[in-house]
C-alpha cells in the first residue's frame, strides 16, 4: 500500500480524471451530489467559496495496492481502508470522493477531497507526506497487507523519461554498494558504467566538509535522496562503515579461531599422556657386537644425542611466519608479507618500535577478481603508521597527530586521504593549532635560601646584670 498526496486548484480536472476513467466506479461520497460528474464538480467549487483566499484547496491521493493483495480487496473492504486512511489523515467534517480504478494490475483508488471544511477551517497539511508513509504501514499491518520489496521489482522496460533513468541509477548504485569499501570506490566504478558522480561541499566550498552526493546519467541529475533515501551521503557513508566493520571483524574472528585451534594443538601435544602399565619383559640376551658395528660406535661423538625439532612455524597476531620470515624480521627489523583472505590479499609490513613491540601496516590491498592494486598510506612525515591509526586515518573523522618543528613549535593536524582510481593515494593535510615555544626569562629575584639551607645562628648567654639593664631601658 502506497500513497501519493496531490494538491491542486481546479476540481474539474481532478473530478474528471478520476470518474471519466475506463472501468472506474465511484465507492463512496459526501456532501456532494452523484447525480452527474458536472454536479459533482459544481458543489466543490460552491463550498471553496468560503475561503477565496486559499488558491490551492484540491486535494488528491492515490493509495495504491500490491498485486498480491487483489484477490481480498473487494470494494467494500477499499472503501473501509479508504476511511481509515482518512480518519487517520485527518480528513473529516468535509467534501470527498472516493473511485476505484482496474486499469492497471495493482489495485488502486483515489479520493478527492475539499481542504475547506463545513465550518470554513482547513484540512491540515503539514508534513502530510511523512504522515502519510507512517499510516499506510499502520494500514498494512493492520489489515494485513502484503509489505513489498521496494525499487527492486520494478520493470524497467515499463518506466519512461527520467523515471526510467532514476531507476538504473538505483539498480546500478544497489549493485555496486556492496563492493566498495568506500565512497571514492563507489564514484570509480560508476563512472565506468556511465554514471558521473558528484559530491556536493557545505557552502558550495571545496576545503569544507562533504554534505551532499548526486548522480548524473544521460544528461539528467538527481540527488542521492530522489533516486533512494538510502543513497544520500549520510546513509552511503554509513552502508560503507558497517560493511568494513563487518569484514574487519569477520576477519578477527578468522583469527581468534584460528588461534584458538593453534592453541588447543599445542595443548594437546604437550599434554603428558597416560602411561600404560609395564609388563615385565623377558631377559634380553646380550649379543655380541660386530666389528663394523663397534667402528660405528666409536665414531659417533658422545654428545650426538637427538634434539627436539624447531617449530616451522611462528605466530605473531593471528599471522604465522615461517623460520625464514621469522628470521629476516629479527635480523633487517622489517618483514613484507601477504595476508591473504576470502575476498581480498593484504600486503603487510611488519616492524619493531622503539618498545620493542612488533607493529604492523597495511601498504596495499587487491580484491580477488580486479587486477588493481590499491597502494594506500603507510607514514606521515616518516613515522610509520600502526594498523590503528591507518583505521583512524581512512575514516571519516580523519587521524589527529603533533609534530615539533625545528624551531620548537608544537603544531596539531588532522590528516585525511584523497583517492584516485589508478594511483597511490594521497595524503592531505589541515593544521589545526600552532604552539609557539614559550622563552624562559631569566630570574633577577634575589633566591632565598630554603629553611633546611639557613643555618641557626649561635646564642650566647649573656650575664644577667646586662639583661637587667636591658629591661629597664638603660644602656650598658
Amino acid at each position: 500500500m502506497i500513497g501519493k498526496i496531490v494538491t491542486g486548484k481546479s476540481f474539474g480536472g481532478a473530478v474528471e480524471y478520476v470518474l471519466r476513467k475506463e472501468k472506474a466506479r465511484l465507492l463512496d461520497s459526501d456532501g456532494v451530489d452523484t447525480e452527474s460528474i458536472r454536479t459533482i464538480i459544481d458543489d466543490f467549487n460552491f463550498q471553496r467559496k468560503a475561503r477565496r483566499e486559499i488558491a490551492k484547496v484540491v486535494g488528491h491521493i492515490s493509495l495504491s495496492f500490491h498485486r498480491d493483495d487483489a484477490p481480498t480487496l473487494t470494494d467494500d473492504r477499499m472503501r473501509e481502508l479508504a476511511a481509515a486512511y482518512m480518519e487517520c489523515m485527518g480528513i473529516a467534517d468535509t467534501q470527498y470522493i472516493v473511485a476505484r480504478h482496474n486499469d492497471t494490475v495493482h489495485p488502486h483508488l483515489h479520493i478527492i477531497y475539499n481542504r475547506v471544511k463545513y465550518d470554513r477551517t482547513l484540512v491540515a497539511d503539514k508534513n502530510e507526506r511523512r504522515r502519510n508513509v507512517k499510516v499506510c504501514k499502520q494500514l498494512k499491518r493492520r489489515y494485513g497487507l502484503t509489505f513489498s520489496n521496494g525499487k527492486q521489482n520494478i520493470k524497467t522496460e515499463r518506466l519512461h523519461g527520467a523515471d526510467k533513468v532514476r531507476q538504473e541509477v538505483f539498480d546500478a548504485v544497489t549493485r555496486i554498494l556492496p563492493k566498495c569499501d568506500r565512497i571514492a570506490d563507489l564514484s570509480a566504478k560508476l563512472k565506468r558504467q556511465g554514471i558521473g558522480v558528484q559530491f556536493v561541499h557545505r557552502g558550495n566550498d571545496p576545503k569544507k566538509a562533504v554534505q551532499g552526493v548526486t548522480f548524473t546519467k544521460d544528461g539528467l541529475t538527481f540527488k542521492g535522496s530522489q533516486v533512494d533515501r538510502k543513497f544520500s551521503y549520510a546513509g552511503l557513508s554509513k552502508t560503507i562503515r558497517e560493511r568494513v566493520e563487518t569484514l574487519a571483524r569477520e576477519a578477527a574472528d578468522e583469527e581468534i579461531k584460528y588461534m584458538r585451534e593453534r592453541r588447543r594443538e599445542q595443548e594437546r601435544n604437550t599434554t603428558p599422556k597416560p602411561r600404560k602399565e609395564e609388563r615385565p619383559q623377558p631377559p634380553q640376551v646380550k649379543q655380541e657386537e660386530t666389528p663394523r658395528l663397534q667402528q660405528s660406535r666409536q665414531m659417533q661423538p658422545a654428545s650426538a644425542e637427538p634434539k627436539p625439532s624447531a617449530p616451522q612455524q611462528v605466530e605473531i597476531g593471528g599471522t604465522r611466519f615461517t623460520q625464514a620470515q621469522w628470521r629476516q624480521l629479527q635480523e633487517t627489523r622489517t618483514l613484507r608479507i601477504i595476508v591473504r583472505r576470502s575476498d581480498a590479499n593484504m600486503l603487510r609490513e611488519y616492524w619493531f618500535d622503539n618498545a620493542g613491540t612488533l607493529q604492523y601496516t597495511l601498504i596495499a590491498l587487491r580484491r580477488r577478481d580486479e587486477a588493481f592494486t590499491r597502494e594506500l598510506v603507510t607514514a606521515i612525515k616518516g613515522c610509520r603508521l600502526t594498523v590503528q591509526e591507518q583505521k583512524q586515518l581512512y575514516s571519516e573523522q580523519g587521524l589527529i597527530k603533533a609534530f615539533r618543528r625545528q624551531d620548537g613549535a608544537v603544531y596539531r593536524s588532522r590528516f585525511g586521504v584523497e583517492s584516485k582510481p589508478g594511483k597511490k593515494d594521497l595524503l592531505t593535510e589541515c593544521v589545526l593549532s600552532v604552539q609557539q615555544p614559550q622563552e624562559v626569562k631569566p630570574d633577577t629575584k634575589p633566591q632565598v635560601k630554603s629553611e633546611q639551607q639557613q643555618k641557626p645562628r649561635p646564642q650566647v648567654k649573656q650575664p644577667e646584670n646586662i639583661q637587667l639593664h636591658r629591661k629597664k631601658g638603660r644602656g650598658i
